[in-house]
Parts: structure tokens; C-alpha cells; sequence
């Protein structure tokens, strides 16, 4: 089970909570007993990331009574571990970053939203909207904001700021060398391309292994390093140095 930082809020504020243990679509919400029911729920309802239905402040979003709900019914880590790799809607995924958010500890952030922060899958804040963003900036937002829209975040300690700006300092880089080495795809795919990779914030010469392409928005490459250790590195923290 995942221990929940403040199981009587989950970290909302009074109000948002009130608006949604009040609001039809929440009671509703009570007759679901399973993940499986409530990620359907959020498949068939769930149409925009905002805490608040679009021109209301007072009646919630399909997701955030949802996003309620799971708190209320409990979560362990291979449940949110199947809302964050949904492959069917990214809204599901954002409830599952949501519920980490606002619910588990400062120091467990970064182990569990890290690997998130360069996904390209791309996200429609609103379903019909010609404006689209990706979640690894939706994540990154997660953990650099002190608000979600209009509604305040749990507050984050001093420690765990400058712990996630050091972080999160080359992730803009990161991103802009992915879509680049998206046109190199087929030399990554090839083994024992010499390459440098970034790993731990160290760049350090290595060789290609193979293209690991099981989840499509975080392409990786498995390495060797000179001391012939294997690493597995996202795509935008690895250089082509191979004269060829």
C-alpha cells in the first residue's frame, strides 16, 4: 500500500473538497468499488485535466471526482503503476500523477514522477482544444508549480525544491536532443555504436546495446559502459559520437 501523506484532505484544499464529497457525480462515484470500474468511468467522463468543470468555480471536473474517489477506495503501487502507463487515455495517466501529487510524501516525487518528465505522448488539456502539450511537461509541472490552475498544491519543503530544480535543470536540453535523435533511430537500433550517455548527470563514453521501443512516447537505448556495466538511458540523454 502507498502511505498517503494526509489521509483526512489528500492533500486538497477545504474547499475543492467540499465542492466534490457535495457534488452528484462524486456520490454517484460511490457505488464504484474497483480500479477497473473507476478507469472506465474516467475513460467515458473524463474530458478535460481542470480541477473545475470549464466557466464554473464551484462544480468539479469528471477527473477530479474520480481522482477523489481513488483516494477514498486506496491504491498500492501496482494500481498506480497501471494508471500511469495507461495506453488508452491519457487522462487516466494524469489522475494516476495527480494522485501522487497531491497525496504521497515530498520524497517520493522523484522516484515515482522522474521517469515521466521526457514522455512525449501528447496531451489535449481539453479534449476538443487545438492547443496540446505533452505529459513530460504536464509532470514537469507537477513538480515545479505551487498551483494546479487555480487550486494550491501541498506545499513542498525548501530541500525537496532545490533537490527537484537540480533535477529537472537539462530537461529542456533532454528534450530537444530526443527529437533529434529521432531521425537516428535506425543507427541506435544498431550494436555497438559508440555513443556518450548521461547517466546519473555524468556523460560517459559507452556503446549501444540495442533500441528498447516497448512504450513509444520514452524511447531508451541499453548501453555498455567501459567497465562493461549495462545502463538503460532515455533517448535525449544519449550523443552520437561514432565517426562513422
Amino acid at each position: 500500500p502507498l502511505e498517503i501523506a494526509n489521509a483526512k484532505t489528500f492533500g486538497f484544499s477545504p474547499l475543492l473538497q467540499t465542492h466534490i464529497v457535495e457534488s452528484a457525480h462524486f456520490k454517484a462515484l460511490l457505488t464504484l468499488e474497483s480500479l477497473d470500474q473507476l478507469v472506465e468511468e474516467m475513460c467515458q467522463f473524463a474530458d478535460n485535466i481542470e480541477p473545475y468543470v470549464q466557466n464554473s468555480s464551484t462544480t468539479p471536473s469528471a477527473l477530479f471526482c474520480c481522482l477523489y474517489r481513488l483516494f477514498t477506495l486506496g491504491c498500492d503501487r501496482r494500481q498506480l503503476g497501471r494508471l500511469v502507463d495507461n495506453t488508452d487515455n491519457a487522462y487516466v495517466r494524469c489522475a494516476g500523477f495527480l494522485f501522487i501529487r497531491f497525496g504521497l510524501q515530498p520524497d517520493q516525487l522523484w522516484p515515482l514522477l522522474g521517469e515521466y518528465i521526457l514522455d512525449d505522448e501528447v496531451l489535449r488539456p481539453q479534449k476538443e482544444s487545438d492547443w496540446h502539450t505533452s505529459i513530460g511537461e504536464f509532470v514537469e509541472g507537477l513538480l515545479t508549480k505551487d498551483k494546479y490552475y487555480n487550486v494550491v498544491l501541498p506545499r513542498l519543503p525548501r530541500s525537496t525544491r532545490i533537490n527537484l530544480e537540480n533535477k529537472l535543470a537539462g530537461v529542456a536540453q533532454y528534450r530537444k536532443r530526443a527529437k533529434a535523435n529521432l531521425d537516428l533511430l535506425e543507427v541506435y537500433r544498431e550494436e555497438g555504436v559508440r555513443v556518450e550517455a548521461n547517466v546519473d548527470g555524468e556523460w560517459r563514453p559507452c556503446v549501444t546495446m540495442e533500441l528498447i521501443e516497448d512504450v513509444i512516447s520514452r524511447l531508451k537505448v541499453l548501453v555498455r559502459m567501459e567497465d562493461d556495466t549495462e545502463e538503460t538511458v532515455h533517448l535525449g540523454k544519449v550523443i552520437l559520437t561514432d565517426r562513422r
